[in-house]
């Protein structure tokens, strides 16, 4: 049974790379290890707004915002396959980029919400 569903969009031009606190903010300690392996400016600026859009969607399904979860108390890391999981059992991630946007949506089933 669902019983939350989060979306969240990023703008990733607005997404300060040069600010090392933003991203220690952001990203756990496992997520900045794929972070810092990307090659390019814009896989680091898809990936960073990625997880913030992927973040926001979570504490969205879960009804409570990013404040009460907490940025590092989310990771979202990937499968050998590339596709994106959360550290959560009940929640089902997809996110997608399109041109200078990220978007995330995320799918919680009956036994996450009252966590």
């Amino acid at each position: 049974m669902i019983v939350g569903i989060g979306v969240d969009m990023v703008k990733l031009s607005r997404l300060p790379l040069e600010r090392i606190h933003f991203i220690e903010r952001v990203l756990t300690p496992g997520e900045k290890a794929l972070f810092y392996s990307k090659k390019t400016e814009q896989a680091k600026r898809e990936f960073l707004g990625g997880r913030f859009a992927a973040k926001e969607a979570y504490a969205k399904a879960k009804h409570l915002g990013l404040a009460k979860i907490g940025l590092q108390n989310i990771e979202i890391l990937n499968y050998a396959s590339g596709e994106p999981y959360l550290n959560d059992p009940h929640a089902h991630l997809s996110i997608t980029h399109e041109k200078d946007y990220a978007i995330a949506f995320v799918v919680l089933e009956k036994g996450d919400i009252d966590e």
